[in-house]
This record gives structure tokens, C-alpha cells and sequence, in this order.
């Protein structure tokens, strides 16, 4: 169950694809309640692992409460204020114990995502959104020990990922040549080609289904959300106009240095021409965030 908390998380989160090295997580709250559920309490928990496990660290968080339309505009300033100091008293207890400057405000019902009074609509008006601003970890010229990936791919004395997903996919009889298949848990830094350490076990196992299919030949194709237009958002770490080229990048590199030859894939940025859902919600943002593979031979 554990584990399912932290991909659930990790998939709700919210990577922005601006110029700037910030992400961006909303958490939902039950109706005229301040209190988090269990597992809104667990994505909170889950983002701030991965990001402690990059190469980046958190440097300040800006914290804003907001409620549905429903109550009175005072009423809901309150609310809306308890549930922004809630969630700060929830990274406080977790893993941001760091010093980290807190930007902490409540909105009320100034600033809804929806005017709709269906509940399953307003419940994305009751959210608190946390905006985190990174700096890349300071590391000393002179240390000689530096942290190694968590990937497994290319050496025989680790133990192979258990995750079987993706060779399942290509083995399925109905898969041909042209199909695409995403790669949900492949996990970029916002506005940077950097993987998240929670990406390596699946970057492992579409190492591992290209080794054992040796005829297998894709097309890697990476995809961003919440640009305006079709065009593609900056790379961060390099100012090029290029993240989902950039990130499509990554995924080959990962495997052409793991050993998979180089004549059996290619890559390709869409940036935003394909949107595969709307981008109203995070989750909706999230999928569009993504990196997939074309089957070119199989």
C-alpha cells in the first residue's frame, strides 16, 4: 500500500514546464473540511522524497489555500487560510524540516478553477497549491565519493527490477508495429531533462524488454503540457527551446549507455502538438507530461 501511495503521488504531481526551476503539487480537501485525507496527506509525503532523492534541493515553498463557492466569502477566507497552515504543519512533520521560507496565503473562492456547482466539479476548487523552488545540491570539487543512480541497468550483480508492466504491454499479441505505449513513471525536475530517482526501476525495465527482445526497434517521443500553442517549452538547464526533445533525449542516452545499440532507436520532441487530455486538472497536465514509445519494429 505503501508503495501504491508514492506512485500515485508522484503521477498527481504537477511539474512545471516554465522557465524556472519550480514545480507545482495541489492536494484536495473534503468539503468545508481543513483536515487532509490519508492519501492527499501521502502525495504531499511522496513529492518531497523524490525531489529530496534529486540532485536538486528545495529552497522555499509558497503555500495558497482555496475553497469552492459554496459559504460565505468570510467564511471561506478563514477556511481557506487553515487549510494552506494544515498543509505547512504537514511538511513540517514529514520531510521538510529544512529551513525553508514559507509564502503562506488564503484566497477563499476569489480564484475557482470552476464555476460549476456539481460537486465532482467543485472539488478541484478545494485545494491548497504548493509552489517549490529548487537549487541544484552544492557538491565539493575535492569529494571523490558522489551518490550513484539507483538504475540497475548494464550491471549483472544487481538484482533485476520487478516491474513487469512494460514487457507485458509488448507482449501482448495485439500490439503492432506503430502503436505507442506511455511510460507514466518516467519523471523529469520541472523545466529540466533530469530524471527523478523514483524513474530509474522503470528506465531498468525498458532497458531490460529491449535486451531480451533483440529485434524490438522504437522511436522515443516526448510530449509537455501547458504551453501556449504547440510549440515546445525551455530546457532549464541548457536555455534551448527544446524540453520534450530534450527529455525524449534522456530515455536514449539512459539506454545507449546501458548498452543498447544506438541503431535500434531514435528520439523525437512534439512539444505540445498532442495533447491527450485536457489540462484542467493536475492529473490531466501530468499525462500530457510525457514520454511514450513508438514500436518501429518488433
Amino acid at each position: 500500500m505503501k508503495n501504491f501511495f508514492l506512485f500515485l503521488a508522484l503521477f498527481f504531481i504537477y511539474y512545471s514546464t516554465q522557465a524556472s526551476d519550480s514545480a507545482r503539487l495541489e492536494v484536495y480537501f473534503p468539503f468545508n473540511k481543513f483536515e487532509l485525507t490519508n492519501s492527499q496527506e501521502a502525495k504531499i509525503d511522496s513529492f518531497v522524497k523524490a525531489y529530496d532523492s534529486s540532485k536538486f534541493t528545495i529552497k522555499n515553498i509558497s503555500v495558497s489555500g482555496h475553497t469552492d463557492q459554496i459559504g460565505r466569502s468570510e467564511y471561506n477566507e478563514i477556511l481557506s487560510l487553515k487549510r494552506a497552515n494544515y498543509v505547512v504543519d504537514c511538511l513540517k512533520k514529514k520531510q521538510a524540516q529544512g529551513n525553508f521560507i514559507y509564502s503562506i496565503n488564503g484566497f477563499g473562492k476569489r480564484q475557482l478553477v470552476t464555476i460549476s456547482i456539481d460537486e465532482k466539479e467543485r472539488f478541484y476548487n478545494r485545494r491548497v497549491v504548493l509552489t517549490f523552488s529548487f537549487e541544484e545540491k552544492k557538491t565539493l570539487v575535492s569529494e571523490k565519493i558522489v551518490e550513484k543512480p539507483t538504475s540497475t541497468a548494464g550491471n549483472p550483480e544487481r538484482i533485476k527490477p520487478k516491474t513487469k508492466r512494460l514487457a507485458e504491454w509488448l507482449n501482448d499479441t495485439t500490439l503492432k508495429v506503430g502503436d505507442k505505449i506511455e511510460l507514466p513513471y518516467i519523471l523529469f525536475i520541472g523545466g529540466l531533462h533530469e530524471f527523478l530517482n523514483i524513474s530509474y526501476p522503470y528506465l531498468d525495465e525498458l532497458f531490460y524488454v529491449m535486451r531480451d527482445n533483440p529485434n524490438l526497434e522504437i522511436e522515443i517521443q516526448g510530449h509537455i503540457c501547458c504551453q501556449q500553442g504547440i510549440g515546445d517549452a525551455i530546457d532549464n538547464g541548457t536555455g534551448k527551446i527544446n524540453l520534450s526533445v530534450a527529455r525524449a533525449s534522456a530515455v536514449y542516452d539512459f539506454l545507449r549507455k546501458s548498452g543498447i545499440a544506438a541503431s535500434r532507436m531514435s528520439y523525437k520532441g512534439f512539444g505540445h502538438q498532442f495533447p491527450i487530455t485536457l489540462e484542467r486538472t493536475e492529473e490531466q497536465k501530468t499525462r500530457n507530461r510525457r514520454v511514450e514509445i513508438k514500436i518501429i519494429k518488433k
